[in-house]
């Protein structure tokens, strides 16, 4: 079984809720600074070219482990499976490390096949990292992809894993999903999910876009009831970003986003107020027709 992809700066796991605030050429030279890998020998790798790339070995996963989680996804739905025992956290450490590793640029999500594997590590700084591979590659929470030929399913299979959980998700929600699910082109609709029906807000209360740019989009959110004796609405600021192609689909964050929003904010009869929510953590949205979902509201725009 051919397996490779880089344990670099490793993993974590990603949300698809975010907040917001109210108010092809020849492969070039490996990167021998790449977080994940040093050089720890002279050997080379000539391309048809004649160029020289430095092979590299993969020293990641840092000086020591606190947890590892594993993450298969099989076609149907995603497996997950966590360690903590340090004795075997320190051999999976070691087997990882021991593989050469080779950046390269020939990766495309397109050519992702099952099974597709997600890690999710907290290291001992307390850091969460995360990670991906499919099909010999590698592929970092910073995007970069890596030759990395290792037999994933007899890692699995040697260990005793613990809390077993099978979500009904498909590749969007695994680690490095915002790499998984793109590229130049834009998003590839294979590997999302479609989305479930907003919940629409009550009658009196509307939602609009009231102002974008690239990386902001400002939503105001109306009270238009006259009758002063109602309570008033409540709504929070989380929110996620769909994308419609023929349905709606909700696109996965960049690895490591993460965004603290607040709940149980009321809107009064006559009132109005703005959300402003910063897209960023999308790492720049493709062309095409989005959505901003909240818990009881939805506005709709255009990249």
């Amino acid at each position: 079984m051919k397996n490779s992809a880089v344990f670099t700066s490793v993993l974590i796991s990603i949300s698809l809720l975010s907040g917001c605030e109210t108010s092809s050429e020849s492969v070039p030279p490996a990167d021998t600074t790449a977080p994940v890998s040093s050089i720890t020998e002279e050997t080379t790798v000539g391309t048809e070219h004649n160029e020289v790339i430095p092979v590299e070995y993969n020293t990641l996963l840092g000086e020591s482990i606190i947890s590892l989680t594993l993450n298969v996804y099989n076609g149907q739905n995603i497996t997950e499976q966590v360690i903590f025992d340090e004795e075997a956290l320190n051999e999976i450490q070691s087997m990882i490390s021991a593989v050469p590793v080779e950046k390269t640029e020939e990766w495309s999500p397109r050519q992702i096949k099952l099974p597709v594997y997600g890690f999710k590590i907290i290291d001992g700084d307390g850091l969460d990292l995360e990670a991906a591979w499919s099909d010999g590659y590698w592929i970092t929470q910073d995007g970069e992809a890596y030759s990395f030929d290792f037999d994933f399913e007899t890692l699995k299979n040697s260990y005793e894993w613990m809390y077993e959980k099978v979500w009904d998700h498909a590749v969007a929600a695994m680690p490095c999903a915002f790499f998984l699910c793109r590229d130049e082109i834009g998003w590839i609709t294979d590997h999302l999910e479609a989305a479930e029906d907003p919940v629409e807000p009550p009658e009196n209360i509307t939602a609009e876009l009231a102002d974008q740019s690239d990386d902001v989009i400002v939503v105001r959110l109306s009270n238009n009831s006259n009758d002063e004796s109602e309570k008033g609405w409540i709504y929070n600021e989380a929110f996620r970003i769909d994308f419609f192609d023929e349905k709606w689909y909700p696109v996965p964050r960049m690895p490591g986003e993460k965004i603290y929003s607040r709940f149980g904010l009321i809107l009064f009869p006559g009132e109005s107020a703005e959300i402003t929510c910063f897209l960023n953590m999308y790492g720049g949205l493709p062309a095409g027709k989005y959505r901003l979902v909240g818990d009881n509201f939805s506005a709709e725009f255009t990249i």
